[in-house]
């Protein structure tokens, strides 16, 4: 069994959480997302939930191989 580097995974949850508070302040001062942001937490879905979903989209939509309507987008 291998050996777990507990440091290493630190490191890397520190930076990626990082990474992702300061992509969440970007986004909520954005009025525009924020808008985005209240309309999905109407749903009773958290604020960083909502934040990941916005994420998640973008993402999708930045992804030029990824076609899942056929050519409907």
């Amino acid at each position: 069994m291998e050996r777990i580097n507990t440091k290493k995974l630190y490191k890397e949850t520190v930076v990626k959480d990082s990474l992702f508070q300061t992509l969440k302040q970007e986004i909520l001062n954005d009025p525009a997302n924020r808008e985005t942001i209240n309309l999905i937490k109407s749903y009773d879905v958290e604020e960083d939930m909502a934040v990941l979903m916005m994420i998640e989209i973008a993402q999708l939509n930045d992804d030029k191989d990824l076609d899942y309507l056929g050519g409907f987008s």
